[in-house]
């Protein structure tokens, strides 16, 4: 897997502020509340700069949050400071195994989206598995291909203005539907407050998935699928719904044969 936001990750934050990191922490909650209201720890793949995870932590859960970028984790890391919950380490969504340690294992803004087929979103979900205790939960929110179908994704562009510089930020999609993906652009023209100018570019490779996809690789990970919904506002699935979330239990063991 390549590492998103390698290029950003000095802005990040500055980026996704408008994101309502707390008021999806607190759906998170919902959840957990009604479907394992005995959970107490969570492991956050792809944390990011640790946002979701230090709004859990000050709800009452011990959270370990990993990231692909040693860049984000250095920075959620620096914002946790010594408390030590949330904790943070660096590895991926395909790599990862906490055998038997967490309650719920989680993965939101669009994570899984990053993985490039069901083969992929399988083994994620595999890992999620053997990292959650007996009747553990698997939260995580992907790009959902019936809206992207019918929405399209459209070009972007926003301006930021930090202390130490002023950031263009460009989106430039790529619909590719024979590998049911979106490939995005990013370039950022940076201008910084000494006068240099100097631009960077990403490429995120977003993988759009159906329920049918996403129920595939639950079951041939050994999870059970408890529902499907829009993400945060917990509504019904739609093709207005560009961020679809699924839960899921860890169930018995997957039959190799099969």
């Amino acid at each position: 897997m390549s590492v998103p936001f390698s290029a950003a990750s000095r802005f990040y934050e500055a980026v996704y502020e408008q994101k309502p990191y707390l008021m999806e922490a607190r759906a998170v909650d919902t959840l957990i509340r009604e479907s394992a209201p005995a959970a107490s720890t969570i492991l956050d793949v792809g944390c990011g700069t640790g946002r979701h995870a230090a709004h859990l932590a000050a709800m009452g859960y011990r959270l370990h949050g990993i990231d692909m970028s040693e860049a984000m984790v250095a920075v959620a890391a620096q914002k946790s400071g010594s408390t030590g919950n949330p904790s943070f380490s660096v590895a991926n969504a395909l790599d990862f195994r906490f055998p038997g340690q967490f309650d719920v294992v989680m993965a939101l803004f669009h994570v899984a989206s990053y993985l490039k087929d069901v083969g992929e979103l399988t083994r994620f979900a595999a890992n999620a598995r053997a990292s959650l205790r007996d009747g553990g939960l698997l939260l995580f929110d992907f790009w959902y291909g019936p809206a992207v179908l019918c929405q399209g994704a459209s070009a972007r562009k926003r301006t930021l203005s930090l202390e130490d510089a002023r950031i263009v930020r460009r989106a430039e999609p790529v619909h590719r539907p024979s590998d049911r993906a979106v490939v995005v652009n990013y370039t950022f023209e940076i201008d910084e407050a000494d006068g240099t100018r100097h631009i960077a570019r990403e490429v995120h490779r977003m993988r759009y998935f159906d329920l049918q996809e996403v129920g595939t690789a639950l079951a041939s990970a050994g999870m059970t699928l408890v529902k499907a919904f829009s993400f945060p506002d917990g509504s019904p699935v739609s093709e207005g719904t560009w961020g679809a979330a699924v839960l899921a239990r860890k169930g018995p063991e997957p039959d190799p044969r099969t």
